[in-house]
Order: structure tokens, then C-alpha cells, then sequence
């Protein structure tokens, strides 16, 4: 039963035979990222998940119909070095099965995702149909997320769970304040706070640009603001203190790159920061300085555990700092399995070499992004939705500081870096394709004699 994992890899064939690769990409794989869980997978060789089995087909066309055309850069560079590191730590520390894994899951999660999102061609209107696919998705994921709120169980596992016998839940269910916290398809609260936020982000550009005009058929309301509303709803009830906080500062730094005397409010929030930072971090320092036997709180006590586990798992990490420990193969410090901190998890699984290239594609892609929207008007296509990847990335990189990048979020992420290096890289290819037409026609010319 677990074979209907590769429902979406045959649709998404068929439309990528039928109507293109870039329409499989928005009408089944983004659906089979979003809605579906990336917990459940097949039970034969390689235990791919449903937007795994999509993702192959239509990397296959991107890569038949671009490959030619491609454009190598230093981010391709990095993302390979990032997977290919993460492969030989666990040959180092596993074997050859372990490590063919987490190649695969690589291959599926990382790799291929970037290299399609990187194929697509700059057009305004598709990255539009892109956007509006990723917000609907979230917003039904929003909607559903009421029921698993009130009710305390999971819809997405009810429905797929007796496909999977043997299968664990893909949603870990906590409480707090006598409420669900809910997952969706993403595994975990905190994870879907993330995913969540970076939808906010999308449907906020979508408004910008008036991408989306019109409002719902019953409902005397924008779409925009439809789903706008949903997804910040869908956020608070995850109530997930960490996408709270990379969301608040991902809004904060596209504000600041979307206004038109940015040196001025760029010193205004400057001085705000200072003036409200400081005390505030000062009194989280105070919040999170205390053992967790004496936390007065269910809060204080997730802080403290947060501030104990870097402090205890450091030495851990020096132990074996270039290839790590392998998956879960690091020792266990009093019980502190959960490393809820994904920088740090990673250092501890592969090492701090991958670390260091994790750390090196978000800052590399950040500043690119950060240059290219100081040439581009923050309030016009293409620097408005440069000025969006840069929040959607400072929104993660804050995120992942409180959890692990798992489950659907590695998928997003890669995505997003693929847009991004396309968007980025798009006035250069232009001018390439320019000068070589200009150099045919030259050639052409020479080609005449008198």
C-alpha cells in the first residue's frame, strides 16, 4: 500500500509530457510538497516520499530542455559541496548503504529541487503562478489546521496512516495552554510555523505587485486578504516562539529594503534596536540563564533547555569536528536527545565543515540578494521579489536557530536558492545572449564580399 507514493512521480510525468515541465512543477509537485507529509514513504529501495517521486520526472525535462544553456556559479559549487561533504561523513562513520541514503534523500530534497527552480526562466507572470500555488496550498493547510487545533489529532495522519502500517505518525502532537499546537503535513508545530511565515511573505509580495486582482466568488473580501489572514491565523496557532521571531525580523529587513530613503530608515531602525534591543536581550539572557530543574515555566524551561544544549553538545562537536558523528549515532548527553538547533545538528551529524558550507550558501545568497535589491527598485519586479527571498532567508536562518531544518522546509529552502541564483543571474544572461546575437549577425556580415 505504501506504493501510492508514486501517484504524484506518474502525474507529474504525465503533465511534464502533456503540458511542460514548468505547469508539473506548479500543479503537482508544489501540491505534493505542501499538502502532502514527507514523514510517509515507500517500503522498497530508496523510501522516497510523495514530492520526492514527483520532483524526479520534472528534474529530468528541466534538465533535457537547459542543460545547455546553463550558467555554473559559485553557489552550484556550494550546494554540491554541501551534499557531497554530507554523503562522505556517513560513508565515514556508517557504510556504503547508510551513506547511499542520505544521497539519495539529498538528490531529491536538495539537488534536484535547485536545479529546477534554477531552470526557469525570469518571467514575471510565473513566478506569480508560482507564488499563488505555494499561498492557496498553505492557506488550505491553515484552514485544516482549526480542526487539529481544537480537536487534537492530526487529519493528514488520519488519512494516509492506513497506507503506512509500521509507519510512525508523521506529527509529533504538542500541547500548550490545553491546545494542539498544529503540525499539518510538516511533522512538527515549529516546522510548520516556518513554512507558514514563508508563505505570509509570498502572498504579501503577490499584493504588492497586484499579482492576484479580484475577490473570492461568496466572500466580499481580496484574495490576497483572504489568505493573508488565514496564513497569520495558521501562525499563531502553531504558537512557535522561533518562527514568531525569524518571521518579525524577515518583515523588518524586507521594510527596510522596500522603502525609498533607506539610509534614513535604515538608521532609524538602527537606533531602535539599540534603544529596545539591549534591555530585551538583556532580559533574555536573565530568562534563559537558569537550569531547567528551576525553570517556574513550561516557556522558561524550553529557553533554558535551548541555551543547556549548546553548552553541553559543544565538546561533543570538538570531538569529531570534520565528519561529525553520523545520523543520529552522536552520544546523548542527560537525556538531550532533541538538538534544537540546527546549526548545531548539523556540526554534531556531519561535521563543521558542513557547517561551515551551510552557513556559507545562506550568507552568500543573503548578500547577492542584498546587492542585487541596492540596484533594483525594492518596490518593482524583478527587486521586489528579490527583496522577499532575502526575508524568506533571514526568516530561516533565524528559524532554524530553535529547530531542525526538516521535513518539507529543506525542499523550500533549496527551491528558494534556485529562484534566487535565476533571478540573480538573469541580467547577465541577457547580456550574453545579446552579444552573441551581435556577434553572429557580425559574423554574418564578414561573410559578404564585394
Amino acid at each position: 500500500m505504501s506504493l501510492i507514493t508514486i501517484i504524484p512521480g506518474l502525474l507529474a510525468l504525465l503533465v511534464c509530457v502533456r503540458r511542460g515541465w514548468e505547469r508539473a512543477l506548479i500543479d503537482v509537485y508544489i501540491p505534493a510538497l505542501l499538502l502532502l507529509p514527507d514523514a510517509y514513504r515507500w517500503t522498497i529501495t530508496g523510501h522516497l516520499t510523495f514530492n520526492q517521486t514527483a520532483i524526479i520526472p520534472i528534474a529530468g525535462f528541466a534538465i533535457a530542455r537547459s542543460w545547455r544553456d546553463w550558467e555554473w556559479s559559485v553557489t552550484d559549487l556550494l550546494v554540491a559541496g554541501y551534499v557531497a561533504m554530507s554523503v562522505a561523513s556517513e560513508f565515514v562513520n556508517k557504510d556504503f548503504y547508510e551513506a547511499r541514503n542520505v544521497a539519495l534523500q539529498a538528490m531529491c530534497g536538495s539537488i534536484l529541487p535547485y536545479v529546477v527552480a534554477k531552470s526557469i526562466p525570469v518571467r514575471e507572470g510565473f513566478y506569480a503562478e508560482v507564488a499563488k500555488r505555494v499561498v492557496v496550498c498553505l492557506t488550505i493547510v491553515s484552514i485544516i489546521g482549526v480542526y487539529e487545533f481544537r480537536m487534537g489529532s492530526n487529519p493528514f495522519d488520519l488519512l494516509l496512516k492506513p497506507f503506512f502500517p509500521g509507519q510512525l505518525p508523521s506529527a509529533v502532537w504538542i500541547a500548550r495552554y490545553g491546545y494542539a499546537r498544529p503540525a499539518g503535513p510538516y511533522g512538527h508545530a515549529i516546522v510548520a510555523g516556518i513554512v507558514l511565515a514563508i508563505g505570509l511573505r509570498l502572498v504579501q509580495w503577490l499584493k504588492w505587485g497586484k499579482y492576484w486582482p479580484g475577490s473570492l466568488p461568496l466572500i466580499p473580501m481580496s484574495k490576497t486578504r483572504f489568505c493573508h489572514l488565514w496564513l497569520l491565523l495558521g501562525i499563531l496557532m502553531t504558537m512557535s516562539r522561533g518562527p514568531w521571531l525569524g518571521a518579525g525580523i524577515g518583515a523588518l529587513v524586507v521594510f527596510v529594503g522596500r522603502t525609498r530613503n533607506r539610509r534614513q530608515t535604515l538608521a532609524t531602525t538602527a537606533l531602535a534596536i539599540l534603544l529596545i534591543g539591549i534591555p530585551l536581550g538583556q532580559a533574555f539572557k536573565s530568562y534563559v540563564w537558569v537550569e531547567r530543574t528551576q525553570a517556574v515555566s513550561a516557556m522558561e524551561e524550553s529557553a533554558a533547555y535551548r541555551h543547556e544544549l549548546i553548552q553541553r553538545y559543544i565538546t561533543i562537536v570538538e570531538e569529531r569536528p570534520l565528519w561529525g558523528w553520523g545520523r543520529n549515532n552522536f552520544p546523548t548527553i542527560n537525556g538531550m536527545r532533541s538538538v534544537d538547533n540546527h546549526y548545531l545538528l548539523l556540526a554534531l551529524t556531519y561535521g563543521e565543515y558542513v557547517l561551515a558550507l551551510f552557513v556559507a550558501i545562506l550568507l552568500w545568497m543573503m548578500t547577492r540578494l542584498l546587492l542585487f535589491c541596492r540596484a533594483k527598485a525594492g518596490a518593482e519586479f524583478p527587486g521586489s521579489l528579490a527583496i522577499t527571498f532575502l526575508g524568506i532567508y533571514v526568516l530561516i536562518a533565524v528559524s532554524i536557530a530553535t529547530v531542525w531544518l526538516g521535513a518539507q522546509t529543506v525542499q523550500l529552502l533549496f527551491l528558494v536558492s534556485g529562484l534566487s541564483e535565476a533571478l540573480i543571474l538573469a541580467p547577465a544572461l541577457k547580456t550574453i545572449a545579446e552579444t552573441k546575437v551581435v556577434q553572429a549577425r557580425a559574423f554574418r556580415f564578414q561573410r559578404v564580399m564585394a
